[in-house]
């Protein structure tokens, strides 16, 4: 960039040796970049560097061949990495006369933009300082609306143009595009120089500019990412033919402010993209935290995070200060492991154990990944951890295991045949009782289950029948009984024998044509089958 910069630039050292210079001093002194690194300044400035920063200055500079060249040299410190910069920019005199205005001018422009973060807000320092440096008259900044039209942004005019009102009719004008000075240099992204108010049709307030003096404008767009942002028109009273130093001055400023743009256009990209994932990082359903090496301190940790410990306060803590009771489960052991190994640690339905006041405890269930943090200098700084809590579906499984477990041990118990498949045919359990009626041994079948097919414990005389059952229960998706089939009757005898065994009733009223009704009567609490009417508090199903 500074290599297509056309001043020349030159970085001195604190003991003022030359370590950078750019391509353009060849074209202004003579000398090669390798030919002046290393220099003192003296070698480039006999008069050596000013006291002041920031202001150009009149000076004569050693070309390569020993002659001396008169320049305009502007001085700026600047620090980084440790170590101070002098940075000098040297522009050569045309025609003997001072460049001075020019460079004011930019570099005026650069500190209001350093200061400022939008273009509105610089705006009217932009404008002021402007015209202050190029000796212009009045300055407006046109920028786009909501409905794609440039409107007046802020302006700047010279006691003269205010007691006029040139400005004043500004602010209430529109221009689309192509429309105007403004509206032309906005469409085809070029500047317009040496516009004269009296001669162009075109110029909507050329009657009023008239009466204030105005004669001559100049309108350039603001371009950021190829795209017109905005339009700077700038007047003055006396004609003035443009030359290259001022042309030269229009296309840095432009370029200043373009790049000012980006700039400001970047940050809010990055900032909205920050409160994005700010709220997706408040808001997520899991816990989220990262904690930094050496002594796994808390870097960040959402709502989430806060809520599974407790709502203990813990950005800033270590983990020993937040969690001291998960050094003894081995927490902390993982996050140093993943640091040492660089690898993600990742656990199942890990079991925590958290204090609550003096003598109370809550344990809870977590799915969790610890993933380490790798710098630019590929060093483990610290560890992601995110999770989140399982210990509903783990209560939840464990109340069906248990559950299954009741359920196999009350099919255990009745004195009827009982046995359940898959969809596909395949034995999952087989009670008792289907070993002794069968005389099956049992061995040759708990080998087998979840192998073998029920069909396989079928007399081969009995087998076509039970298939038909086996496939019409599928067909109609309700229960097939052997009485679909001149059957047995053993569902509802079943049934009886169940309800019975756990201290029940069940009645049966019929009606022909009509239907049957069943009534199903248990006790509230289970115990041992006692009579009916001694059983106390009832819960009838019908």
């Amino acid at each position: 960039m500074l290599d297509a910069v056309a001043d020349a630039v030159v970085a001195l050292d604190a003991t003022e040796h030359v370590v950078y210079a750019n391509r353009s001093v060849a074209g202004l002194l003579g000398w090669s970049s390798d030919e002046l690194i290393g220099r003192r300044l003296s070698d480039l400035l006999p008069g050596g560097r000013p006291d002041s920063l920031g202001t150009p200055q009149r000076a004569h500079a050693l070309r390569q061949d020993g002659s001396l060249a008169e320049v305009d040299v502007t001085f700026t410190a600047t620090s980084g990495a440790g170590s101070e910069l002098f940075v000098a920019t040297l522009r050569r005199l045309r025609d003997g006369r001072s460049s001075r205005h020019h460079l004011l001018a930019e570099h005026g422009v650069m500190s209001v933009l350093s200061e400022a973060k939008s273009l509105e807000e610089a705006a009217p320092r932009l404008l002021q300082t402007i015209c202050e440096m190029l000796r212009w008259d009045a300055g407006v900044l046109w920028m786009t609306d909501a409905s794609d039209r440039l409107r007046s942004a802020a302006d700047w005019g010279s006691p003269w143009v205010l007691a006029h009102g040139f400005l004043e009719t500004s602010r209430l004008m529109h221009f689309e595009r192509g429309e105007g000075p403004p509206g032309r240099a906005w469409q085809t992204r070029k500047p317009l120089v040496n516009v004269h108010l009296d001669s162009d049709p075109t110029y909507p307030r050329g009657e009023l500019a008239a009466r204030a003096g105005l004669n001559t404008a100049y309108v350039f767009p603001i371009v950021c990412a190829n795209e017109s942002r905005a339009v700077m028109e700038f007047l003055r009273r006396d004609p003035h033919e443009p030359d290259a130093y001022l042309m030269r001055t229009i296309t840095t400023i432009g370029f200043q402010i373009g790049q000012f743009l980006e700039r400001v256009r970047a940050q809010d990209e990055l900032r909205l993209e920050r409160d994005r994932l700010h709220r997706v990082f408040e808001q997520a359903p899991a816990a989220i935290a990262i904690v930094r090496a050496p002594d796994f301190r808390y870097e960040l940790s959402n709502p989430m995070n806060q809520l599974l410990a407790g709502g203990r306060d813990m950005v800033g803590k270590t983990v020993d200060e937040v969690l001291p009771e998960l050094q003894a489960q081995g927490f902390k052991a993982i996050l140093a492991e993943a640091c040492r190994t660089g690898e993600t640690f990742v656990g199942k339905e890990v079991p925590i154990t958290l204090q609550e006041g003096d003598s109370s405890s809550r344990q809870f269930f977590v799915n969790g990944m610890y993933k380490p943090l790798v710098d630019e200098d590929g060093a483990v700084s610290g560890v992601f951890a995110f999770a989140y809590d399982v210990t509903e579906q783990v209560e939840a499984r464990r109340q069906a295991e248990e559950a299954q477990q009741s359920l196999a041990l009350l099919a255990t118990a009745v004195p009827q045949i009982i046995w359940a498949a898959t969809p596909r045919g395949k034995l999952e359990f087989i009670n008792r009782r289907w070993y002794e009626y069968t005389g099956l041994k049992e061995a040759r079948l708990t080998e087998n289950i979840g192998v073998d097919l029920w069909s396989n414990a079928c007399h081969p005389d009995d087998l076509p029948r039970m298939l038909d059952m086996w496939n019409k229960c599928f067909v109609t998706e309700r229960a097939v009984s052997k009485r679909h089939f001149g059957g047995l009757g053993l569902g509802l005898w079943i049934v009886r024998q169940i309800v019975e065994s756990l201290g029940g009733t069940i009645s049966v009223t019929s009606q022909p044509g009509l239907g049957s009704g069943f009534t199903v009567t248990l006790p509230l609490a289970p115990g041992p089958p006692t009579d009916a009417a001694a059983a106390g508090p009832v819960s009838t199903i019908h």
